[in-house]
């Protein structure tokens, strides 16, 4: 990055925890094929993707 945008969240923003996420990983219970499939199921909820 050139520094044009300020405050990115993982480069030079902190990071804030959601009060409320739409969707929640744990690494140290799910496997990263169960994470993905987590993410993917909220989107299709959502109407993001389609089946």
């Amino acid at each position: 990055m050139r520094g044009e945008i300020k405050g990115v969240t993982g480069y030079d923003g902190v990071y804030e925890e959601p009060e409320n996420p739409e969707v929640k990983v744990d690494s140290s219970k799910m496997t990263p094929e169960e994470e993905v499939e987590a993410v993917l199921k909220k989107a299709r909820e959502l109407g993001y993707l389609k089946s």
